[in-house]
């Protein structure tokens, strides 16, 4: 993120801060003064908002890209992620250059300019509330439900390494006896588990 674009991400979450004191309303010229600031900032903050979340998207689609590396498309999220890499950095860019140009022509009282710079980080939101998706089809990135089950199975795999670390044994019994995947599942191989002593 440049540093006038997390310049102003930052004024913006002071302004929020400062507007949800009621000692600031006490002062009706400060109270409209900083309101309307905010308001210009909203659609800046709205974009970068979108943003954070096709980095996290990029994220997400890069581990399940990962695990499904197997599967002849890599699951299919092997180029999506591709695509997210190259696309983040470009609206990213695009967005500073246009959060620049919002704080020009407001700076010198140009309204046309700054609707239209305003209609531009509208239509770079939507683009990247339609999630980046080419010929305007939706990207098939994972669900939160799709998230929650790398995590969980990221976490397993943790705890089950450092449980291989003190007992290799268990480790190996937990290694061959936990399922992950859609449901997560403990099934020891063999008719029984084992009695463990602890």
């Amino acid at each position: 993120m440049t540093d006038r674009l997390g310049a102003m991400l930052d004024e913006y979450a002071e302004l929020e801060r400062r507007l949800a004191d009621p000692a600031i309303h006490s002062d009706q010229a400060t109270a409209r003064r900083v309101g309307r600031r905010y308001a210009e900032l909203a659609s800046v903050y709205k974009a970068a908002a979108e943003l954070t979340r096709a980095r996290a998207d990029l994220a997400a689609a890069r581990e399940l890209a990962a695990e499904a590396g197997s599967a002849p498309d890599g699951g299919g999220f092997a180029a999506e992620a591709e695509e997210l890499a190259i696309r983040i950095p470009e609206i990213e860019r695009r967005l500073a250059e246009l959060g620049e140009e919002l704080e020009e022509a407001r700076s010198w009282n140009d309204p046309e300019r700054a609707a239209r710079v305003d209609a531009e980080i509208d239509a770079l939101t939507s683009e990247l509330e339609r999630s980046l998706g080419l010929g305007g089809r939706d990207r098939g990135m994972p669900s939160p439900a799709e998230r929650a089950r790398v995590s969980v199975t990221k976490a397993i795999k943790a705890a089950v390494r450092a449980v291989s670390q003190d007992c290799p044994a268990l480790g190996d019994h937990l290694t061959a006896s936990i399922r992950t995947g859609r449901f997560c599942s403990y099934a020891p191989p063999g008719r029984e588990p084992p009695v463990w002593d602890l």
